[in-house]
């Protein structure tokens, strides 16, 4: 392996086969030429014809490794790279990451893993630019950037605990309200005076409309970036669903009406939460 001797480790990895390699100087002068540039450590396997780089995104991208190959008088194919994508929140999204890069010019493979959020594309010949697949994907919404292990373990862990601390707030309001709404329930067997009702339903909202306008960010921000995006995800509806069963449980509260729903909007947002959480 070959290195710039001035780099710290590099963050991706791009692997890739080169064709006119005859010789174990072909091979060498190959990693020279991919070393040359910052921020690269680069290996050849002659036998192989297949070079693996680890480049710091920061400092050199796909396109100028492969252009160096090219300059040294060698040809690459077959190149393979990583990508972490940001702004998945469905199965559905998968198949729409992976047919948009499919329509790029040059025909690459893409494979999503939801459960990682990694984007694999692999392609043959110089006709496909990998920095098109961040110009086909950010019209959609989604963000990609060079898959780094790091950097997804550490995202993946700050996300889970904001999801804790939206799942703690949603379940801990919806067992409060389901208090309030019990004593309702009892009361409305029992004659309740309905001033009581009204206050009890009152306080149930003053309870519910601030916890589920914290709890519910995680699906008010998707559902928001997918419609400024001209498309739908599964946030949508789940946001539409509970905008409207809070907002539709003030209106019948202002009625004095017997029902309102606000343990039911809490309820469902808890077990939403703890689904994405797990």
């Amino acid at each position: 392996m070959v290195a710039n001797a001035s780099d710290a480790a590099p963050a991706c990895e791009l692997r890739f086969d080169v064709d006119g390699m005859t010789c174990a100087s072909c091979s060498a002068r190959v990693e020279r030429a991919l070393a040359a540039l910052p921020g690269v450590r680069a290996s050849v396997n002659l036998a192989t014809e297949r070079a693996t780089v680890q480049y710091d995104p920061a400092r050199t991208d796909a396109q100028r490794l492969l252009d160096s190959v090219a300059d040294a008088g060698y040809a690459p194919r077959s190149a393979e790279l990583e990508l972490d994508v940001q702004g998945m929140t469905c199965a559905a999204c998968v198949g729409e990451i992976e047919r948009a890069v499919r329509r790029l010019s040059g025909a690459p493979a893409a494979r999503v893993n939801y459960t990682n959020r990694r984007l694999r594309v692999a392609w043959r010949g110089a006709e496909f630019e990998p920095g098109a697949v961040a110009a086909a994907l950010s019209p959609l919404g989604y963000k990609v950037q060079p898959f780094d292990f790091e950097v997804v373990d550490s995202a993946d862990a700050a996300q889970g605990k904001y999801l804790m601390r939206c799942l703690a707030i949603a379940g801990f309001a919806a067992m409060n309200v389901m208090l309030l709404s019990v004593a309702v329930w009892a009361g409305d067997a029992s004659g309740i005076d309905p001033a009581t009702r009204d206050l009890f339903h009152w306080v149930s909202a003053l309870i519910a409309l601030p916890a589920a306008l914290f709890a519910g960010q995680p699906f008010f921000t998707s559902a928001l970036s997918a419609l400024r995006s001209g498309r739908l995800n599964m946030d949508a509806p789940i946001s539409i669903g509970v905008a409207l069963s809070l907002a539709m449980s003030v209106a019948e509260t202002m009625r004095h009406a017997e029902h309102a729903y606000f343990e039911a909007s809490l309820m469902l947002m808890f077990f939403l939460l703890a689904g994405r959480l797990l």
